[in-house]
């Protein structure tokens, strides 16, 4: 049926066709898409990571998040390693983009046999009330205060540690993850109201790139 659809379309409607179908990677060529637009980005600064942690290590995943306008914090995930706390610098020429050293926390270790520390991270993910990591077969949230004194608590976790899947709903080498958040219940942003026809809107989703599987995962 398609070869046949094909074939009836002109030389030139193809080419039109061809074009218009193409991944659309260049919104002046190829039409709109949800991008910003070409834009340099200034470098403020290099920070060497054998600067700021006591030893130097491959990082996979930095998440950077403001508590308040003049607190903010970063998060450096190692790998095969531990999760590295810091906070950044609120005032000076320095401000917004250099960190106070050392880190302020630094969470667990490596273990790929002891399940309460981390095996093989990927990705982390800072929130107000705590952070979720990216660990070989699973997902992990921890509730912490970000108070240096504070112990982290393990509150949801997603998948097997260091298992390949055995269910359908296990992770697989996830890789990333992503949230959606609405503005409130009523609308998803400042311009956009929650409606009848998208009640989901209202509550807040987790999206996991569970690469081993080729699937991203949605969890409420």
């Amino acid at each position: 049926w398609v070869a046949d659809a094909q074939s009836a379309l002109t030389d030139a409607e193809l080419d039109e066709k061809r074009i218009r179908c193409k991944p659309k990677k260049r919104p002046g060529i190829y039409g709109p898409i949800d991008s910003y637009p070409p834009a340099t980005m200034a470098t403020c600064g290099e920070l060497m990571i054998s600067e700021l942690l006591p030893h130097d290590v491959e990082v996979v995943d930095i998440s950077a998040h403001g508590l308040s306008e003049t607190n903010k914090v970063v998060m450096i995930a190692e790998r095969k390693g531990s999760l590295h706390l810091m906070n950044v610098m609120a005032d000076s020429d320095r401000g917004n983009w250099d960190l106070h050293q050392p880190a302020m926390r630094s969470f667990k270790s490596h273990s790929c046999q002891n399940r309460n520390l981390f095996c093989d991270l990927t990705s982390v993910f800072l929130a107000d009330d705590g952070f979720w990591v990216v660990d070989r077969h699973r997902v992990m949230s921890f509730n912490f205060s970000y108070s240096p004194d504070e112990s982290e608590y393990l509150i949801g976790q997603v998948g097997q540690f260091n298992m390949a899947p055995s269910v359908a709903s296990d992770l697989n080498y996830p890789t990333n993850l992503a949230f959606y958040r609405p503005l409130n219940t009523t609308n998803i942003n400042n311009d956009i109201y929650i409606t009848p026809f998208i009640l989901d809107a209202k509550h807040t989703f987790v999206f996991i790139s569970d690469t081993g599987n080729h699937r991203v995962m949605m969890y409420n």
